[in-house]
């Protein structure tokens, strides 16, 4: 199994909050579905499909766990 250490996972997290902060999908009051209870944005991904592509083409692996 493969899975993202808890840094590389809260580090990708800030990044995609600071991404959606000022967003329509996070501000305002929006009930969108993609919001928590907490009123944040858990949304998996915030770009476009070939922004997610080349995000993703290669990794690094001192950023996960194998088990």
């Amino acid at each position: 199994a493969l899975a993202p250490t808890r840094a590389a996972q809260d580090r990708y997290n800030d990044e995609l909050q600071d991404e959606l902060a000022g967003t329509v999908w996070s501000t305002g009051g929006c009930s969108s579905w993609y919001n928590d209870e907490h009123g944040v944005n858990r949304t998996l991904w915030s770009g476009m499909t070939w922004q997610y592509w080349l995000a993703t083409r290669r990794f690094k692996a001192s950023e996960y766990t194998f088990r």
